[in-house]
């Protein structure tokens, strides 16, 4: 929560989300509205500030390193819709990432990815979860990303891919969980990113979860390989993990090297040696809650 802006402007600041006090980072429009009342709320883990004021509704979209403000936008309403506050969702899922960065992925501790922008086709498997009244047990979806140079910079485009045995209600549940509007980490700050987001295809998507040696494939779109990262000179496996208690994807992860592809429309990748990660990631409205 941050603090309560009215005679004073102040931020209380979060561990995840230093600020700098607000007459550094915002416009003095929003600056001089909030002196006259207003208050700021935090987003869950999304990483954005809701600042209501008498008249108006700001969406601040925050990135913490350097405490640079990417974008300031005006909307009449707040960030979280009566929507996002009346659907109630979570999951817990079986998540096999892929990126273009080296091991690790610099962009897990703030810094900027390490080619100079972000690719990635992620994939999930829900063991168990719900969106409203729609059961999502079982269902596997994958998601295509792009962004010409770092996340926060925008400009991003996003597609979703859901498996066939998936129910029509189902579909229709994961595109509104993937569309930014329920809040979810990821599952917000990524839409809040995209110039565009491409049209859902419905395919085959075959899943094996792993530690390690993991993968999927989305049939005539993309798949992912994962496998130990070997020593160069040895040739000997290793092992690690990356803890992350703040994270917006997934909280604890292992570390693997992954070979993978995808294309769609004018988008064509393929990446060997990559950097990957899985876990047993859980997501609600609130954000990535394990």
């Amino acid at each position: 929560m941050f603090g309560y802006c009215s005679r004073r402007t102040r931020i209380v600041e979060p561990p995840q989300l230093r600020l700098l006090r607000l007459s550094e980072v915002l416009s003095k429009e929003i600056e001089t509205d909030l002196r006259s009342g207003g208050a700021f709320t935090s987003c869950g883990e999304t990483g954005m500030l809701k600042a209501k004021t008498k008249e108006k509704s700001w969406i601040i979209r925050a990135w913490s390193k350097k405490y640079f403000i990417f974008k300031i936008s005006y909307s009449k309403k707040l960030f979280m819709t009566n929507n996002s506050s009346s659907v109630k969702w979570m999951m817990e899922t079986e998540y096999i990432q892929s990126c273009s960065c080296a091991y690790g992925c610099p962009c897990n501790f703030n810094a900027l990815p390490t080619y100079g922008n972000c690719e990635a086709l992620l994939g999930y498997r829900v063991r168990k979860g719900n969106f409203g009244d729609t059961k999502l047990d079982g269902v596997i979806f994958a998601w295509g990303l792009w962004w010409p140079k770092a996340i926060h910079m925008g400009d991003g485009i996003g597609k979703l891919y859901v498996d066939k045995k998936a129910s029509p209600e189902q579909v229709k549940a994961i595109e509104e969980i993937t569309s930014g509007k329920y809040g979810g980490g990821v599952f917000t700050i990524f839409p809040s990113t995209f110039k565009s987001t491409l049209p859902t295809a419905i395919a085959n998507i075959d899943f094996h979860y792993d530690p390690y040696d993991a993968w999927f494939i989305v049939e005539g779109a993309g798949e992912v390989r994962s496998q130990h990262i070997a020593n160069p000179v040895t040739g000997a496996t290793m092992e690690g993990e990356v803890l992350l208690p703040g994270g917006i994807g997934f909280k604890r992860g292992t570390v693997a090297s992954v070979d993978w592809n995808w294309s769609a429309e004018d988008i064509s990748l393929k990446h060997e040696k990559k950097n990957g990660h899985m876990s047993i990631a859980s997501f609600n409205n609130e954000g990535c809650i394990a």
